[in-house]
């Protein structure tokens, strides 16, 4: 089985406290951010090795992430409506993320 070690980097995300989450295969192990010294790139490397796989970083932006979310919502058109006008406000949007939100922007 190929497993997939993943760091989700969301420092662009200001309700992420430049958070950055650990999935191994698309499972949520833990977190990182400014509240805590968690040492998350040295324990998705240590679980890569022992997987015999590599570990992947995937940035996502504000603005990626609120797409995400409200795509999973069926809201997407209202999104872009806000986008259009050049009033886009992602926080109300990322604001009280879920875990399984997260997973949105993991891709395969």
């Amino acid at each position: 089985m190929n497993h997939k070690v993943t760091l989700l980097d969301m420092t662009d995300i200001p309700s992420s406290f430049n958070g950055t989450s650990l999935f191994i295969d698309k499972t949520h192990i833990i977190d990182a951010d400014e509240a805590n010294d968690m040492l998350i790139e040295e324990m998705a490397a240590s679980t890569a090795l022992a997987l015999n796989t590599e570990v992947r970083t995937i940035q996502v932006s504000h603005e990626q992430f609120a797409r995400a979310i409200a795509t999973q919502q069926g809201n997407l058109d209202e999104l872009l409506g806000a986008i259009k006008d050049g009033e886009p406000d992602f926080d109300s949007w990322t604001e009280g993320y879920s875990i399984n939100e997260l997973t949105l922007v993991l891709g395969n």
